[in-house]
């Protein structure tokens, strides 16, 4: 429960994201690339990437031992990059690629394997089949900044945060308030 603490050093330098879902696997990113454990993070390995993922992820959340979701980062010029998000149903063995309403990916936050929200440049969005379509969400005084951070707190509410603003949907992402 955190009271006690050990020292892992299995070679992990510059992991970030890291994540356990209940039943003890683990996932994180190093290197834009995504490691397993198997073990409760006593071990990791190397999760194969399959072609759809050949860029650099970003960012990386999982549901479940089964449902994950990836945002890649391709083809990046001088002033911005090209963003994909693609999700997997069998623990990252096969990955699909998520339409993308405004060819750039901010921040994403998975609800459920269905339900969730999205923002692009200064638009929300939120979606009821797992990503397969994004509707428009409401933000009411518009985006200046494109929010780093959606969390969710305790009885379903949620907190988009960025530099400038913080955001709150008490509808699962349709209308976002100062």
């Amino acid at each position: 429960g955190g009271r006690q603490w050990q020292r892992r050093s299995v070679g992990l330098q510059g992991a970030q994201a890291l994540q356990f879902p209940p039943g003890g696997v683990g996932w994180l990113l190093q290197g834009g690339r995504i490691q397993r454990s198997t073990d409760s993070g006593r071990n990791w390995a190397p999760l194969p990437v399959p072609p759809a993922l050949d860029g650099t992820v970003e960012r990386l959340q999982w549901l479940d031992e089964r449902h994950g979701f990836a945002s890649v980062r391709y083809r990046c010029s001088r002033f911005n990059c090209s963003w994909r998000l693609h999700a997997s149903a069998d623990g990252g063995a096969t990955w699909t690629e998520r339409p993308d309403p405004e060819g750039h990916i901010g921040e994403v936050l998975l609800l459920d394997a269905n339900r969730g929200v999205r923002f692009a440049y200064d638009k929300a969005y939120r979606t009821e089949d797992g990503g397969r379509s994004w509707l428009p969400a409401v933000i009411d005084g518009g985006v200046s900044l494109l929010p780093q951070r959606v969390v969710v707190l305790p009885g379903g509410a949620l907190l988009a945060m960025s530099t400038d603003r913080l955001l709150r949907s008490d509808d699962g992402g349709g209308r976002w308030r100062d």
